[in-house]
């Protein structure tokens, strides 16, 4: 019986696997520095506010998946995609997300994020529900809210994350036309 529990103790779980939000490839950087915006406060659902991957499945409980996980904490993790979709797609190299204590970098606007959604539902894609705030400098506040569905392909945690990845994209691209319009 020792040795059986020695045996055993010797086997290990397998290590998680860690997704980020972002590409993970490098892409050529923005070249403009106009507008200066600085992600300064995000909010997010209790239910998905932790390390491991959430998936939600229809009519069901949602499942926690251990073996899944965010590489860094989700209320980093989505201002800083959407800072780097949003300098991408306005080209200004001064979209940046910092923590709430950072307040009082220079910007033309500050952008206050409140995650409604965010949710990887297996065999459908990924739900994204984002109510977002700029304040600029002068002038009155932009208040938009961004709800996107993205499909994936099959059920596997790779294609929700990446759905996820795509749904901010596409919030992103809301949040940039937003600002575009006079």
């Amino acid at each position: 019986l020792l040795a059986v529990l020695c045996l055993s103790a010797c086997g290990s779980t397998p290590p998680a696997l860690h997704y980020t939000l972002d590409e993970g490839a490098a892409s050529t950087p923005p070249q403009g520095t106009s507008p200066a915006i600085v992600i300064v406060h995000s909010s997010l659902p209790d239910e998905v506010d932790r390390p491991q991957l959430i998936v939600r499945q229809r009519g069901q409980p949602i499942t926690i998946d251990e073996a899944r996980r965010w590489a860094e904490p989700l209320r980093r993790g989505i201002p800083r995609a959407l800072a780097a979709d949003l300098g991408r797609i306005l080209d200004s190299s001064r979209v940046i997300a910092l923590p709430a204590d950072a307040q009082r970098f220079d910007a033309d606007f500050r952008l206050f994020l409140d995650v409604q959604r965010f949710d990887a539902v297996a065999g459908h894609g990924a739900d994204v529900d984002i109510v977002w705030r700029f304040e600029p400098r002068e002038g009155k506040p932009l208040i938009g809210r961004s709800t996107v569905h993205e499909a994936a392909t099959g059920t596997s945690p790779d294609r929700l994350v990446a759905a996820l990845r795509r749904a901010l994209r596409l919030v992103a691209g809301e949040m940039a036309m937003s600002l575009r319009r006079p």
